[in-house]
């Protein structure tokens, strides 16, 4: 018989690391590392990253997890989960799992005083989390290659906070860097002799210490084409998904703008 649990504290969650382990590799095809586990699972910049997981007796077959995280629209603050790591064993996929999983993600949400939920599903999930789950689509962005200098700074604006919490938990466990241009902070990682650009905030938004890096401006970069000057001089990589589930009616959706920090991917 399945059987759902939420799990809350880090000692629950450690009980059914050994079995989510299992879970990860059998459906993403690689490995879950430790200290990825205590970065995403156990560990969150507010203490809150509820783990909803369906359990065949002692078996994590399908699992979901969702990290609170903060905005600021119109100088309000709002409380969001980024909801991320679904997965359900291949055997299971026809048992009404994932459905039932986010029944109880929504209610838990609700009861939380959470304004809304949000995802960046993959070209796979992103069909099922809108039947299934009734996410809206906020928008579509493409992925592109391109210059620094088709960068247009003006275009630049932000909604995700970034407060002491956030900025510790955030840039813990990649190789971030950062980079000081006038009164911006580009905030990027190299990939594939590339720079993805992920945030570039406002150096007074931004009241960290950090090592300013050099940054190599011939080189070509990554970015949202939304940050951009002219859309035709760039080569298009991939389609990022933004959606969401609203819980706050009063809030004005369409003012959410969306950086690549906001992902779990980047």
């Amino acid at each position: 018989m399945i059987k759902y649990k939420i799990l809350i504290k880090p000692e629950e969650k450690e009980l059914i690391k050994n079995s989510f382990f299992d879970l990860f590799y059998n459906v993403y095809k690689k490995n879950l590392d430790n200290k990825l586990w205590e970065h995403q699972i156990l560990n969150s910049p507010y203490n809150c990253t509820p783990l909803f997981v369906a359990m065949d007796g002692n078996k994590v077959i399908g699992s979901a997890l969702m990290i609170l995280q903060k905005c600021l629209i119109n100088e309000i603050k709002y409380n969001y989960f980024l909801f991320t790591t679904s997965a359900i064993l291949k055997e299971y996929r026809s048992r009404g799992i994932y459905p039932e999983l986010l029944k109880l993600q929504k209610e838990y949400s609700k009861k939380n005083n959470i304004d809304f939920v949000f995802a960046f599903p993959n070209r796979l999930a992103y069909p099922v989390l809108k039947l299934f789950a009734r996410f809206k689509d906020l928008k579509k962005f493409d992925l592109v290659r391109t210059t620094f200098d088709n960068i247009d700074f003006e275009k630049i604006e932000n909604n995700l906070l970034i407060d002491k919490n956030f900025f510790k938990w955030r840039f813990e466990h990649k190789d971030y860097l950062f980079y000081e241009l006038n009164d911006k902070v580009i905030i990027y990682k190299e990939f594939n002799n590339c720079y993805d650009i992920l945030a570039i905030y406002n150096v007074k938004d931004f009241p960290f210490s950090f090592n300013n890096t050099v940054l190599e401006r011939n080189k070509k970069i990554i970015i949202l084409n939304s940050y951009l000057k002219n859309e035709n001089l760039i080569e298009k990589m991939d389609v990022l998904n933004a959606t969401y589930f609203p819980l706050n009616e009063n809030l004005d959706y369409s003012k959410l703008n969306v950086n690549l920090l906001m992902s779990d991917v980047f």
